[in-house]
């Protein structure tokens, strides 16, 4: 699982092994299920960690549930 800027999600769909994080039925906007077809090397796996590690500043953290 993948979460970055959701104004990416479009342009990331395109992607080889990349699906929408979908756990409700619903599909969750930033964030991106990526199969091993998506990291399959060394690059592909570099490309995604850099991705989510330059939008995790900026994301909002949820609300903790009682």
């Amino acid at each position: 699982m993948a979460r970055l800027n959701p104004a990416e999600t479009e342009a990331m769909l395109e992607k080889p092994g990349v699906e929408p994080m979908d756990f409700t039925g619903k599909s969750m906007k930033g964030f991106l299920f990526v199969n091993d077809e998506g990291w399959d090397t060394d690059d592909d796996l570099s490309f995604w960690v850099d991705k989510c590690l330059d939008y995790n500043p900026l994301a909002k953290t949820s609300k903790m549930k009682k």
